[in-house]
């Protein structure tokens, strides 16, 4: 299980592993999540899930759940970007880190 507190760090992971990144969603400031970037021959996107708030607290848009399976030995760097329909142009890193997988 991985999140933002991880980001700019490498993750060591093993062949065959299942790797949860969890962010919070930042749909409060008119942003929605781009397509994760990373190698697919090191990585492949399982799934994507959000789950909603628990709290009824203002600007709780609740986390999304990226599943990554580590497809083979190799490294790659993994990046969540958000970005504003009327800013497309300015995307705003939201996790960005190197996954490698031995």
């Amino acid at each position: 299980m991985i999140d933002y507190s991880n980001s700019g760090k490498t993750i060591k992971v093993s062949r065959g592993q299942i790797i949860n990144l969890t962010l919070g969603n930042p749909g409060d400031g008119g942003y929605v999540f781009d397509a994760p970037e990373y190698n697919s021959k090191v990585l492949s996107l399982i799934a994507n899930t959000h789950q909603p708030p628990i709290s009824n607290a203002i600007g709780d848009f609740g986390k999304d759940i990226w599943q990554f399976k580590a497809l083979a030995s190799g490294s790659s760097n993994l990046t969540i970007t958000a970005t504003r329909s009327f800013d497309k142009n300015n995307p705003v890193v939201m996790f960005s880190g190197t996954i490698a997988v031995n």
